[in-house]
């Protein structure tokens, strides 16, 4: 039997573990978290960090594993590659992966290549980003450089903003170094996101779709993905082509991709991530509701050397909005309580934290209380049902 090494096991990383026993892999998996979901799923479970690239490594090496995927997980994508250069494995180069995980390298090498890129420039001290924050007109975004589901990212718009947000993001990054970068005027009121597929070196799938905010907690931690997109068609290729471009001179090969853009006022396309991983917020899962292409499986058996068969082009008719259920608010749940109204148009449910559980305001991916998938029978109906959810559709009760 075939083995597979998963890097991570949270709850919304059982999944892919799932699909691996189903395809009849052995899976085995690496997580620093003693009581990961994910160990009911694995043949078996070592308690190893999965940025710890050596420690990782040595479990592979003595598990003989045939492949290797970091589902979901940006810390973990530079290590499945360090692992599968080592042991020559289906992998894509390691420093491009490290590059494309590390928001300070990304932006020196879209700068370098000729993309359109924000103002940007990384600091350890808050003196010279204090310099910086004027450069940009007194307004920037502030994250650190291994930022993952959005945690310590800021905008800000004051001194006082700034220190806190400089801090947040030294004490929530492991590289302790902050990127600050311009804030980008968006023409469309979403931005441009979702997930696609690298074979052969060639973007063969992308799913791009609506990004969804919630203002009120953090501008800029998505809270869904709605499709149709509501870009233009050139605006969609364009995108696309640049993405396709990057990926020729990262010599990226194979593997799910998580991507995201701008559209400014002027037209011009900006290439925000391009994550070497599949995306968060079950984006494989709504892909597959939309498309009928199976991210996971895909994932799956480009790591493990198999053939992928026919992959269809991304067509669909469908009105498929996610989203991510969370709290504007510090305390203890209550209660989740769906309207029948969106229970009848919820196609899939999956529910983290139940009532007694302690929840936060929403600032991160890992603050969520779940996820829902809604199918619609109009375009209008859908963002009316998303930009009213909490006020008539989905009550939460924290206290």
């Amino acid at each position: 039997m075939k083995k597979i090494l998963m890097l991570g096991g949270s709850m919304a990383q059982v999944s892919a573990i799932k699909h691996a026993k189903k395809m009849g892999l052995e899976v085995i998996l690496c997580d620093y978290l003693p009581d990961n979901p994910g160990q009911l799923y694995a043949d078996r479970f070592y308690q190893v960090s999965t940025t710890d690239k050596e420690a990782v490594l040595q479990v592979a090496i003595k598990e003989r594993i045939n492949g290797i995927v970091a589902y979901a997980s940006d810390p973990a994508a530079p290590t499945a590659a360090y692992v599968g250069n080592n042991l020559d494995l289906p992998s894509n180069p390691y420093e491009s992966v490290m590059t494309l995980c590390r928001k300070d390298l990304f932006r020196k090498f879209l700068k370098e290549n000729g993309f359109n890129t924000p103002m940007s420039e990384s600091f350890t001290r808050l003196g010279d980003a204090l310099d910086f924050f004027h450069e940009c007109g007194d307004k920037a975004i502030v994250k650190p450089v291994d930022s993952s589901g959005s945690k310590g990212v800021r905008i800000v718009d004051s001194e006082k903003d700034l220190i806190e947000a400089f801090k947040k993001a030294l004490e929530t990054g492991r590289e302790k170094i902050v990127v600050m970068e311009q804030v980008l005027e968006n023409k469309h009121r979403f931005i441009m996101g979702g997930d696609g597929f690298i074979v052969d070196g060639n973007l063969t799938v992308s799913c791009l779709m609506n990004c969804h905010r919630d203002t009120i907690c953090n501008p800029l931690v998505p809270v869904g993905k709605s499709f149709p997109p509501v870009f233009e068609a050139l605006e969609l290729e364009t995108v696309n082509n640049e993405i396709q471009r990057a990926l020729i001179q990262m010599r990226m090969v194979q593997g799910a991709l998580n991507l995201e853009a701008i559209v400014d006022p002027s037209d011009k396309t900006y290439i925000i991530e391009i994550g070497p991983r599949n995306g968060g917020n079950l984006i494989p899962e709504q892909t597959k509701l939309i498309t009928g292409i199976d991210m996971i499986d895909l994932t799956i058996k480009s790591a493990m050397g198999m053939d992928l068969g026919h992959i269809p082009e991304v067509r669909s008719n469908k009105i498929i909005a996610s989203h991510v259920i969370h709290s504007r608010t510090d305390g203890i749940l209550k209660g989740i309580e769906f309207s029948d109204y969106l229970q009848s148009k919820i196609i899939y449910k999956l529910i983290y934290k139940t009532k007694g559980d302690r929840v936060e305001r929403f600032n991160g991916a890992n603050q969520a209380l779940g996820i829902i998938m809604m199918e619609f029978n109009s375009v209008e109906e859908m963002f009316d049902t998303l930009d009213n959810i909490y006020d008539r559709y989905l009550k939460l009760e924290v206290e």
